[in-house]
């Protein structure tokens, strides 16, 4: 991708009229980071599927597994893009509970996440969340600079970012611009809401609800959350149902919806840079 070094608009306070794509997580996941506009946008899309709400603490599992994983691996930095509230379990918690020296770097877009975060214990020690998008990776590779050793291996977490950016923003470019400094042995964690095992009205609902907020869904097939991978060996299981991926007690999954056809499938894999 060419590089034009332009930083995203975007407001410097949160806006409480407009659902923010953060927020609406964190209401999934019972927080109390939100305004009642995101409340609002959550119960639309669970009133179109029940399973909005578990899939997405399984996501949340699945990250944390996935850090757990690699901070056990023995990766001592961990880039977090699009983290969201930064609220246990965390990515900062998950490698903490590993190692507390493991550095943490959050990214966000959203300014009330980036407020949660300095208000909070983050900004101290070997973690930090700051003001960053997807859509300009080179800013953010700017802002790691001083405190990544791109020597090293780092894992680069983007669990459910990549799906909010449209195909003509071309989202596998801009990974790779994310990825091109990252050293052998460094792992890329990525989840993705996919097209197979959810049904078509459920994508076609879900897409609806998300259309006023602050950016929109787009779901994809598993072959084109696998080429997001392309250059990576993926550790087993590969690319499965986030749930599916390294099991273990998510203690806060929740229960299940029994309601025929209103699954959502979101994807994840874990990919290694080879040497």
């Amino acid at each position: 991708m060419d590089d034009p070094r332009e930083r995203p608009a975007g407001d410097a306070e949160p806006d409480p009229g407009v659902a923010s794509v953060a927020r609406i997580y964190d209401a999934y996941l019972d927080g109390t980071d939100h305004f009642p506009v995101d409340e609002e946008a959550a119960a639309r899309v669970i009133a179109r599927t029940p399973w909005a709400k578990p899939v997405a603490r399984f996501n949340r599992a699945f990250m944390v597994r996935a850090v757990e994983n690699a901070a056990r691996a023995g990766i001592g930095q961990i880039v977090d893009i699009g983290c969201g509230m930064p609220n246990d379990p965390s990515a900062f918690s998950a490698a903490w509970g590993v190692d507390p020296g493991i550095l943490v770097v959050g990214f966000d877009n959203d300014p009330m996440v980036v407020a949660r975060g300095r208000s909070s214990a983050l900004a101290s020690g070997r973690g930090t969340l700051l003001r960053g998008d997807v859509l300009d990776p080179w800013a953010i590779l700017e802002d790691l600079e001083p405190l990544v050793d791109w020597s090293r291996p780092v894992a680069l977490v983007v669990t459910a970012v990549l799906q909010f950016i449209p195909d003509d923003r071309d989202p596998w470019g801009l990974l790779r611009v994310l990825r091109g400094p990252m050293a052998p042995g460094s792992r890329l964690v990525l989840s993705h809401s996919s097209t197979d095992g959810t049904a078509p009205e459920v994508v076609a609902g879900v897409e609806d609800a998300y259309q006023s907020a602050t950016a929109q869904i787009k779901y994809r097939s598993d072959e084109q959350i696998l080429a997001f991978f392309e250059g990576t060996t993926l550790l087993d299981p590969g690319l499965v149902a986030v749930q599916d991926w390294r099991p273990g007690p998510d203690r806060w999954a929740g229960e299940i919806p029994d309601v025929p056809g209103s699954v959502v499938r979101v994807a994840g894999a874990v990919g290694v840079l080879p040497a």
